[in-house]
């Protein structure tokens, strides 16, 4: 690593960048995959590593809310908001999208545009999951068990359970995207990850009480005021404490 070099079968060794911080790779070296994405190629090294699987507590314990308006809400009150970097990029692809209508398919002109719309595309997907990436790390930090809800995008995405401009939303976020590294980066680290079922209504009951209020469905209402105990609470902050109680109580540890 530290002569930003790899050796790889009949290539040699082959100049590398990335991970500048790294001194060497952890662990014993598997195997190694190269991919190409647009005109750039990318090299993925497996490593194998002893880990230690910690006892689980409730104490270090946490419930994840994946939201529209946030991107993740902490059963902690972390809030972490949806960097929207599509719309950074949006105006710009839109730009070269249209030249590329008008340029002969083929010409070199043609293929400069083609080029610059993968190159926006190419950061945009590297911004977004460099950002997902810290927000999880952050996240999972001191933590041992991971609780989220399990959440089926498909029908999320679907024009009958919801309207265009939520499911552009959803779609944006990438709810899936964001299970699954938080999944993949506790398995890495040995972690408890555990999903809760689906139809838990965990935004439509009060975390204090346990009163269920069915309105709560509306994604409009973005506090819960519990007509019970008198509780107010941001809604995505009370679903993810539901999330925790309900995943703790699924995995029969004590809250």
């Amino acid at each position: 690593m530290k002569e930003k070099t790899i050796t790889l079968p009949k290539l040699k060794k082959v100049r590398i960048r990335g991970y500048r911080k790294l001194q060497k790779l952890p662990g014993r070296i598997l195997n190694a995959t190269i991919k190409q994405v647009g005109y750039k190629y990318y090299v993925s090294v497996c490593v194998e590593e002893e880990l230690e699987i910690p006892v689980m507590s409730e104490k270090r314990a946490i419930g994840i809310d994946v939201g529209v308006k946030n991107m993740v809400v902490t059963s902690n009150g972390e809030y972490y908001k949806n960097a929207d970097f599509l719309k950074k990029y949006e105006r710009r692809i839109k730009g070269y999208q249209q030249e590329l209508s008008r340029r002969k398919k083929g010409s070199k002109n043609y293929n400069k545009t083609l080029k610059k719309i993968e190159e926006l595309y190419r950061k945009l997907k590297n911004a977004r999951k460099k950002y997902l990436e810290e927000v999880v790390s952050k996240i999972l930090k001191g933590k041992e068990i991971i609780l989220v809800e399990r959440l089926k995008v498909k029908e999320m995405l679907s024009k009958e359970n919801n309207p265009k401009s939520v499911r552009k939303s959803i779609s944006n976020v990438s709810f899936q995207t964001i299970l699954q590294t938080i999944e993949y980066k506790c398995k890495w680290s040995g972690k408890t990850f555990h999903q809760i079922s689906t139809y838990y209504p965990s935004s439509q009951i009060c975390s204090e009480c346990g009163y269920k209020d069915a309105t709560m469905k509306d994604y409009g209402k973005r506090e819960y005021i519990c007509p019970v105990c008198k509780t107010k609470i941001e809604r995505d902050y009370n679903a993810s404490r539901n999330i925790l109680q309900e995943g703790l109580r699924e995995l029969k540890i004590a809250a």
